[in-house]
């Protein structure tokens, strides 16, 4: 299938074996529902429903099969910042990474600062060291795609969102509210009765169309 190529080795077979336990939701044909559309392209995919239970099932075996970097992409890891080595926030990751430089592996990911939100625009949470250095100085280009980054100026550290808090609606403080006063070109105008709405044809347009308007009508 299309979608086989991006994954692991191990886990392309379970989109094109014949044998494969979840063969049935990659359905090489399928049908399209064009009601109520009007281009192909606006069609929907009619495509079986995962099962979740199944879908685990078949790729845990795989997962033996993983190489060191595809484990590694795999894993769930925190968010991370990148900014300009010029931002506001900038200083703040420079001071955290260089007072715990010598620190070392776990101990690393105990180390946080939180963040002043006068520096990042209302943003709150905490700053965490990243792997290696904040604003490494040559960055390796990736997939050998050309020579090695020598003018980095992004700075990185890695973010943990702040503690859940009660959400409270409410005025902020100073605030000073606009006096209450509805004028009358504020009011929406009445609405006429179904029998006096011309534009709906009520019951005097029906009148005028059939020229029911005398007296005797």
């Amino acid at each position: 299938g299309g979608s086989a190529p991006p994954l692991p080795a191990a886990s392309q077979p379970l989109f094109t074996n014949p044998d494969s336990p979840i063969l049935d939701f990659y359905p090489s044909d399928f049908a399209i529902d064009m009601n109520g559309k009007r281009f192909a392209w606006q069609g929907v995919c009619l495509l079986p429903f995962i099962d979740e239970s199944r879908l685990l099932a078949a790729v845990a075996p795989c997962e033996a099969s993983l190489t060191a970097e595809e484990r590694f992409r795999n894993a769930k890891r925190c968010e991370q910042l990148f900014l300009a080595s010029w931002h506001d926030l900038a200083p703040d990751i420079f001071e955290l990474s260089d007072a715990h430089a010598s620190t070392e592996g776990d101990n690393r990911a105990k180390v946080s600062a939180t963040i002043n939100p006068e520096r990042t625009k209302g943003m709150n949470g905490e700053l965490l060291l990243v792997g290696g250095e904040a604003n490494p100085s040559v960055i390796p280009a990736p997939f050998d795609l050309g020579e090695d980054l020598t003018t980095n100026a992004v700075v990185a550290a890695g973010y943990r969102l702040p503690e859940h808090q009660h959400h409270q609606p409410r005025l902020l403080p100073g605030h000073v509210p606009e006096p209450r006063v509805v004028q009358h070109v504020d009011l929406p105008p009445p609405k006429p009765l179904w029998h006096e709405d011309n534009r709906r044809g009520g019951f005097h347009a029906e009148r005028e169309r059939r020229g029911l308007t005398g007296h005797g009508a």
